[in-house]
């Protein structure tokens, strides 16, 4: 197997991985869209900056400059329409409920294609390691705990099939996000786009520091499940009490959903009680 997690990633899921950061490349021209058009909305839509000396400003013009190339030249490609403040208002609220509807089934598809790409690997991953464990001498399974090997190829490897998925899109979607939004940013003021970046830098020294400790707590959890996973293989009775108490302790959950579900009926038929009574009495005053 690859000494390397990412290199084994990309090895196995190289096309799968490049059709998910096209989508997260198109998906950041969508979200500065949503960034951007608020902006015009509240300047131009609301406040009217647009406005103040003609009473209608042409709407989706589009023309390509290229006096840079050629002086003077100019070509329009659409010539677009008039609009007074209240349509521009409505149009471009409907233009920024389209980029985020359009932003929001980015994410939903790119999530999509994660899990299924996950999945995918941790099958793949799981079946060699299952082969891999075939390959050793039997001499060797004397030595092995039965439940290490199955706990390391059921429970273990599980969290991998996330880290699969976010092991390149995650990184690429937020870093995209994050440079996306600090562009935009810098168009509207620089100050606090330094401002940004000098807290975006504390949370990276900061944040990895203090997964650390989770990290061990995570290790820790996993050596206490073999040794659970061995007591019970060994210690049939063990097992069989540990599988009482969470019976138990479902038992318990289900009679306090019980009550609590009755407490809130209760509750509700002494309200209703509240109101009629309430209502009567109105109609005797009145009477």
């Amino acid at each position: 197997m690859h000494r390397s997690l990412f290199s084994y990633i990309w090895r196995y899921s190289k096309p799968e991985q490049l059709v998910i950061l096209f989508l997260v490349v198109l998906a950041q021209v969508f979200y500065f869209l949503s960034l951007s058009v608020p902006k015009s909305i509240v300047n131009n839509g609301i406040t009217g900056n647009a406005f103040k000396d003609h009473h209608t400003i042409p709407f989706l013009v589009w023309e390509l400059d290229l006096s840079a190339i050629f002086p003077g030249k100019v070509i329009r490609i659409l010539d677009g329409f008039q609009v007074d403040q209240l349509q521009y208002l409505v149009i471009m609220s409907f233009v920024f409920l389209a980029a985020v509807v359009v932003n929001g089934q980015f994410k939903k598809s790119i999530n999509t294609q994660k899990g299924r790409m996950g999945e995918r690997m941790l099958r793949r991953l799981r079946y060699e390691l299952y082969d891999r464990i075939l390959r050793f001498p039997p001499a060797h399974f004397r030595k092995v705990k039965q439940a290490e090997l199955a706990t390391m190829i059921k429970d273990e490897v599980e969290p991998l099939g996330g880290f699969i998925g976010d092991a390149f899109v995650q990184p690429m979607f937020l870093g995209g996000q994050a440079l996306t939004a600090i562009i935009f940013i810098m168009m509207q003021n620089l100050l606090l786009s330094v401002i940004v970046l000098v807290l975006l830098g504390a949370q990276m020294v900061i944040i990895p520091r203090l997964r650390k400790p989770v990290l061990v707590l995570g290790r820790q959890r996993q050596m206490t499940a073999r040794a659970a996973g061995e007591t019970q293989r060994r210690h049939p009775l063990v097992a069989k009490v540990i599988l009482a108490l969470q019976g138990i302790a479902i038992h318990i959950g289900r009679f306090q959903l019980r009550i609590d579900s009755r407490d809130i009926h209760r509750d509700a038929a002494r309200r209703q009680i509240r109101r009629i009574e309430g209502r009567d009495q109105r109609r005797i005053r009145g009477q």
